[in-house]
């Protein structure tokens, strides 16, 4: 990372629907993991630290609620997001995960490693995460889980959320060359136009209707000279 000399990290966070204010765990989660005051490594005891860090911090930036049923919201329910984070170091990335956003890492079109190591039969409606709530940091410290693989110029690294995690790994499996059908896709739009085709295939492994997130980090020869960010 040029702005800090760190290494690049990478993330996808997923929040849960009936989880309270879900879109500001997020962007605090994101935004710290990325930024100076993210966990120094991805090893369990420096994510767990963060995750404390984390769970204090948005006790402290809760602010005035708008009513009583948001307060109670706050306290009883939280917030909480599944996980996916991605530090490239050297010539290799590490990796944790908790819950059901996937890495993808592909080389020459074929799959060589996967974080988590999850089936296409295990996507639930309660997958594990990151909370709030304190009570909830041993459940997060064991869930946990970790990889790492080494990189080369071509290979490309795919972080995305569970519907489209999921709808990969069962297409990859019936045959269909899916790692080039989304290696193709060159813009939101089209990317937009795709997901809502294989929502309305017809087929029984027809995409969710869910929010989907893909990020794409490709490894170049040397650094790129125009960076093109499209929302």
């Amino acid at each position: 990372d040029p702005r800090t000399s760190q290494p690049a990290r990478l993330i996808v966070v997923d929040g849960a629907t009936e989880a309270y204010d879900a879109r500001r765990w997020v962007s605090q989660l994101v935004g710290s993991f990325v930024g100076p005051d993210g966990p120094t490594t991805l090893t369990r005891d420096d994510l767990d630290h963060w995750f404390g860090l984390m769970q204090k911090r948005w006790v402290e930036n809760k602010g005035t609620f708008a009513n009583v049923y948001a307060e109670h919201s706050f306290h009883e329910r939280g917030s909480f997001a599944t996980f996916l984070g991605c530090e490239i170091r050297g010539q290799r990335w590490f990796g944790a995960a908790i819950g059901d956003a996937v890495l993808f890492h592909i080389r020459s079109g074929q799959l060589v490693a996967q974080l988590p190591t999850i089936g296409a039969e295990a996507f639930g409606i309660n997958p594990d995460g990151v909370f709030t709530k304190p009570s909830e940091r041993q459940r997060m410290r064991d869930g946990l889980e970790f990889g790492e693989h080494d990189l080369r110029v071509g290979d490309v690294l795919y972080l995305t959320t569970d519907a489209l995690a999921e709808w990969l790994l069962h297409t990859a499996a019936a045959g269909r060359s899916c790692w080039q059908e989304i290696a193709a896709i060159a813009h939101p739009r089209v990317f937009r136009r795709w997901v809502a085709e294989q929502r309305g295939d017809g087929t029984r492994n027809g995409m969710k209707d869910d929010d989907v997130t893909m990020l794409r980090a490709e490894v170049t020869a040397g650094d790129v000279e125009v960076l093109v960010l499209c929302r």
